[in-house]
């Protein structure tokens, strides 16, 4: 009979440690999906993911048929400079709920049309602001006419200025691509002048 207690007494802790290894082992996945999905959302690395793309030629197509096609579903269309298009597209790709569906509504191909709506946007869920945020989007105003600017996605923000992913972008005068640049605070690029970033609350 003790042999026996002993034996269902062993048998009794195996079976809890196998079963608090099971629910040990299913919550630290259930944090990595939560985490995974996170980033999922993050315009940051949605912006990543486009690094490189570029056009055929000056606002006539892209390389990767692929991201023509979302670009397409972004409202980008052949002739269309497509900077601000492309930060359309990494908010549309990262947000969710109200935000999205508002985002939907005020993003635009014209960077500074972009900013006006969100400027007088009121629900709170975003905040057009003098200072950037990771994941905002930068807009410029070309010193030249006010209605053309350029726009980009703040990857990072530094002391003296911030890190973008941008569309239609370079840096050695080839056909414009997805690309890094960094950026000072009081040196905005040629032609160009700092409006502002539009921030998610």
């Amino acid at each position: 009979m003790e042999t026996n207690s002993l034996n269902n007494s062993v048998l009794y802790i195996k079976q809890n440690k196998i079963k608090a290894s099971l629910y040990g082992l299913a919550f630290i996945l259930t944090v990595v999906l939560i985490i995974v999905i996170v980033r999922k959302k993050n315009p940051v690395s949605t912006a990543k993911k486009f690094l490189g793309q570029e056009e055929t030629s000056p606002n006539k197509g892209f390389k990767d048929k692929g991201f023509e096609s979302l670009m397409k579903n972004a409202g980008w269309y052949v002739g269309a400079q497509w900077c601000a298009f492309f930060a359309r597209l990494t908010w549309l790709k990262s947000l969710k709920g109200k935000r999205l569906e508002i985002a939907n509504k005020l993003l635009s191909g014209s960077s500074q049309q972009t900013f006006l709506d969100f400027k007088n946007d009121s629900s709170g869920l975003f905040r057009v602001s003098q200072t950037p945020k990771v994941g905002s989007i930068v807009i410029w105003q070309s010193t030249k006419d006010s209605a053309r600017g350029h726009a980009g996605i703040v990857k990072k923000v530094t002391a003296n200025g911030f890190e973008t992913i941008e569309g239609n972008s370079n840096t050695d005068g080839s056909p414009g691509k997805v690309a890094r640049l960094v950026h000072r605070f009081d040196k905005s690029p040629s032609g160009l002048k700092l409006r502002g970033f539009i921030n998610i609350t």
